[in-house]
């Protein structure tokens, strides 16, 4: 404290004269720091020197951990009252942001409200629990405990939340060839054939089996339809072979 006195005196004493030199016709003679014809610098350096002697001088590791640790509590404090606040008085400020921390809508076991806790849940099409009597998303979507938890973060979570969100919209965009990937899709239809189709079948299927591959060009129902019996013939004589 005798620190900043003597660093707050000198300044004012330097503003109070031209040219910034310091004047010492008022000040005792046995007072070290401000003697005749001293400049205002020089007398900042030697508080400072004094002041270093004295023990005033801070690490950098501390001044930063002092820097991050406040404004982490800072922000703490600020995520304590956004809870409180949303709790006591408005809802809404409790509830806003918390969807970027966790996925919404939650399925709730009652209602939060205690006039509706006796009251079964209801939800909407997309799964917010809604007010039973008017249909609006005008109750808590999650337990008062959960919000309070997260709201006591928020501030913390919330900026990395935001920066992934950012990242991957800018880093994993759709492409054209991924919106088109499921656009053509194959379908095997199992029709009931006759028996003269059922024989050209059997003489198909005693040749030795093959893989087929299919390409987007296949559409022929005949051929389908003979892969099909081939593999559940094929299937059935090695179950059999395996049973004897």
């Amino acid at each position: 404290m005798k620190y900043f006195k003597l660093v707050l005196f000198a300044y004012i004493l330097c503003l109070l004269t031209s040219f910034k030199e310091c004047v010492s016709k008022d000040i005792p003679e046995n007072y070290l720091l401000y003697r005749e014809q001293r400049r205002c610098q020089d007398v900042h350096q030697d508080i400072r020197h004094s002041a270093e002697r004295a023990g005033f001088h801070i690490p950098l590791w501390i001044l930063l951990f002092l820097i991050v640790f406040s404004t982490v509590f800072c922000l703490i404090v600020l995520g304590i009252l956004k809870g409180l606040m949303g709790l006591y008085c408005c809802a809404p400020v409790g509830m806003w942001g918390l969807g970027m921390l966790i996925d919404l809508p939650r399925p709730l076991d009652h209602y939060q409200e205690p006039h509706l806790m006796h009251i079964p849940v209801r939800y909407d099409e997309t799964g917010w629990p809604v007010h039973p009597d008017t249909g609006k998303r005008s109750v808590r979507a999650i337990t008062r405990q959960t919000e309070f938890y997260l709201n006591i973060i928020f501030f913390l979570a919330y900026p990395l939340a935001m920066g992934i969100t950012m990242c991957s919209a800018c880093c994993f965009q759709e492409t054209a060839d991924e919106k088109q990937c499921f656009r053509c899709i194959n379908t095997i239809v199992i029709s009931e054939c006759g028996d003269s189709r059922k024989r050209v079948i059997s003489q198909k299927c005693e040749t030795p089996l093959k893989r087929d591959i299919y390409s987007d060009g296949d559409s022929d129902e005949m051929k389908d339809t003979e892969y099909v019996v081939c593999q559940l013939q094929h299937s059935q004589h090695q179950l059999q072979s395996q049973s004897y």
